[in-house]
């Protein structure tokens, strides 16, 4: 699996260091986050090379959830459409 654009990531995280404290949030945000780690700015982020997904479920269980979420998902377009007709 390609990582695409390597800049994205730490694209990400720099706006993310910008981000408020969110009074809705359990957690505090990522700069505090980071700094609690002992860090005082975004670390280099290397590209993206393998999928997590590909590293921690099997295959198999893969295909079962990518089965199982397809099948549910268009049950639900069905029935949706099938409100309006």
């Amino acid at each position: 699996m390609s990582g695409g654009d390597p800049e994205q990531p730490a694209a990400a995280a720099a706006a993310a260091l910008k981000q408020e404290l969110d009074p809705e949030s359990t957690h505090p945000p990522f700069g505090k986050r980071l700094a609690n780690l002992g860090f005082t700015d975004v670390p280099p982020i290397d590209e993206i090379k393998t999928s997590a997904i590909d590293e921690v479920i099997s295959g198999n269980a893969v295909e079962e959830l990518l089965t199982r979420f397809d099948d549910e998902w268009r049950k639900r377009v069905r029935d949706w459409v099938s409100v309006g007709r």
